[in-house]
């Protein structure tokens, strides 16, 4: 990645003797005892393709182990392969099944739908009302247990991938939760929301967080999770990032790269670069290591509302008010830009195994992508949309 000049914006030391240590795993000592109020009903199985047949230990060692060498992205050259118009409403959250055979949806608040479509051939699988009102994030475990969802309601719910079973509901927040993340080692589960961050633990069917993180007067607009799995970056609407410990739930620093909301944000996946992306139209690669700002990426006319970053840790996918950019984040560079929906995306995701790029957005539709390149490519090509 090239740097952009001295910047006046740094991390605050205490992240910096943080990161020092690498803590292995995540201890938590304390029990959870409150029952739910939420009645476990209208919550119907899984289709039975997105249910878990394979080794979940060996399906998670063998994603890791995915490498992406190419020396020249991919995504140069896109097509579209599904165009799903199955929605009335916004397209609001997106993820793929761990085996990559399915694309998980959410929609808005006046047709709140969970909807579940074939990667292979773009039909609908099932749906079903997933939430009382609109479905803002959707995340599934690392190791491919566990479906979880969230929206405008306060509850969280949670679906067993190896039965297709609807396992609980969560309810500890007071307003809608915006975003939620896995550990990497599937202990943890945060949650963001208008009324601050939860921190719960997912080795047993929990009742009440381990922690409360931020407060009613911090709103949570984006999350992610380093891959070392103790380090939670939030964002919010002023524009800040702040920087908090899983293990202790305690807060380390904060800094403020953006003008206004932080829409999106992503770890590079050896944990050492933070990317963050605002509705001031940027998007910053940020060095943890020395606090340093390593690249402003500029190119969208309005403001950004999703970003997804590619397995490979170097293409990375922005939506926003004028369409999707694909960029190559280590030289800085657009590699293409996708303007096929109709008006601004809302979210985006990439699978695990770097194939497809799912976009959903204000036109109620949703558009599968997929790299027109094979991954051995060893020359540049002109971009298309």
């Amino acid at each position: 990645m090239k740097s952009q000049g001295k910047n006046n914006q740094s991390l605050n030391s205490s992240l910096l003797v943080l990161l020092i240590g690498v803590l292995a795993n995540l201890s938590f000592l304390i029990e959870t005892t409150q029952a739910s109020p939420y009645a476990e009903k209208n919550n119907p199985k899984l289709p039975k393709e997105l249910i878990s047949t394979e080794n979940n230990s060996e399906t998670e060692s063998n994603s890791s182990q995915l490498e992406f060498k190419s020396t020249i992205p991919r995504w140069r050259r896109v097509r579209l392969v599904h165009n799903l118009e199955e929605y009335q409403v916004t397209v609001d959250s997106l993820v793929f099944s761990p085996n990559n055979r399915i694309l998980i949806s959410g929609s808005a608040s006046n047709n709140p739908r969970m909807k579940f479509f074939s990667v292979e051939t773009g039909k609908q699988l099932t749906e079903f009302s997933a939430h009382p009102t609109g479905i803002l994030a959707l995340a599934v475990s690392p190791d491919g247990n566990t479906l979880v969802s969230s929206g405008e309601d306060p509850g969280i719910n949670f679906w067993d991938l190896r039965t297709g079973e609807f396992k609980f509901t969560l309810v500890e927040h007071s307003s809608s939760v915006t975003s939620l993340a896995i550990s990497p080692d599937n202990q943890v589960l945060v949650s963001g929301s208008l009324d601050g961050i939860r921190v719960w633990r997912l080795d047993y069917h929990p009742q009440r967080p381990l922690y409360t993180l931020a407060n009613r007067n911090n709103p949570v607009t984006a999350m992610v999770i380093n891959s070392n799995g103790y380090l939670l970056a939030s964002g919010n609407m002023e524009g800040k990032v702040q920087f908090w410990n899983l293990t202790e739930g305690t807060f380390i620093s904060e800094f403020a790269p953006h003008q206004e909301d932080i829409t999106g944000m992503a770890f590079s996946p050896d944990g050492n670069n933070l990317i963050t992306a605002s509705g001031d139209r940027t998007i910053k690669i940020w060095d943890l290591a020395s606090g340093r700002l390593l690249t402003t990426l500029v190119g969208h006319r309005g403001a950004i509302r999703t970003i997804a970053l590619h397995p490979d840790g170097r293409t990375l996918a922005s939506g926003g008010d004028d369409g999707i950019i694909l960029w190559d984040i280590d030289r800085g560079e657009v590699l293409t830009r996708l303007r096929s929906h109709q008006n601004w995306v809302q979210s985006l995701a990439f699978s695990a195994d770097g194939e497809y790029l799912a976009s959903g957005g204000f036109d109620a539709t949703v558009k599968i992508w997929q790299s027109t390149l094979p991954a051995s490519t060893s020359k540049p090509a002109d971009s298309s949309e």
